[in-house]
């Protein structure tokens, strides 16, 4: 269950599932520097380069709250990435970095481009932190993560099939989840209505039998709908 942070209710918006997608969590164009703007042109040539497309969150409109578009999308790409520099204004590195958090709650990938590790608190500037001032090499590092990230759907997927021999459905369900918004693969799919079949079958609590199926079957609706 995803809880919305406007109501704290459950979210009840329509979740727009885009596999292979990657979410830029970006300033608006008018405040981006001539550095920024090259540094997110590379970022999203790459990302297109190897098979992944870029959604750049600030060109996210809609006739309704924008911070719910913004979460929306979110839920349905693949993974995030944000972008830091220290010329960025509080309330825009604000949501940057709130973007971010919420990417991590759910469980999605987050990387952070940066320019000065100096300026940056040691909780972004772990493992999935590239800094690109006066590092010509940032594209390949950067390039060597995304081609790990595309690898953890065949790793997320091992781990579901594990996690069902084991009789642990709502993980499985999780991981074929995580794994099929990296590359859409509709094989992925079918597991995931094996695994509907399987809790249906089962002789566990009514209540989270129940529970699953339903979520299962609103998951494979939107499902249907995508086409890359």
């Amino acid at each position: 269950m995803i809880v919305c942070p406007l109501t704290l209710d459950e979210c009840s918006k329509h979740i727009d599932l885009r596999p292979g997608n990657v979410f830029l969590m970006t300033p608006s164009k008018s405040k981006r520097s001539t550095e920024l703007k090259r540094v997110i042109s590379r970022i999203s040539s790459e990302l297109r380069r190897q098979e992944l497309t870029p959604l750049d969150g600030c060109s996210l409109v809609d006739l309704g709250d924008t911070l719910c578009k913004i979460c929306s999308t979110m839920q349905g790409c693949a993974m995030g990435i944000g972008f830091y520099h220290p010329d960025l204004s509080a309330d825009t590195l604000s949501n940057i970095f709130w973007e971010m958090g919420i990417n991590q709650g759910w469980g999605r990938p987050v990387l952070l481009i940066a320019n000065k590790k100096e300026d940056l608190p040691s909780d972004f500037t772990r493992d999935f932190c590239i800094f690109f001032e006066n590092n010509r090499q940032y594209i390949r590092k950067f390039k060597d993560l995304i081609v790990s990230f595309k690898q953890r759907e065949q790793y997320l997927n091992t781990l579901a099939d594990e996690a069902i021999l084991r009789a642990d459905y709502e993980k499985a369900f999780k991981y074929y989840q995580d794994a099929f918004l990296i590359g859409g693969n509709r094989q992925i799919l079918t597991k995931i209505r094996k695994l509907k079949n399987i809790i249906s079958s089962k002789r566990i609590s009514k209540d989270l039998k129940t529970r699953l199926t339903s979520i299962i079957t609103s998951y494979l609706s939107d499902a249907a709908k995508y086409r890359r």
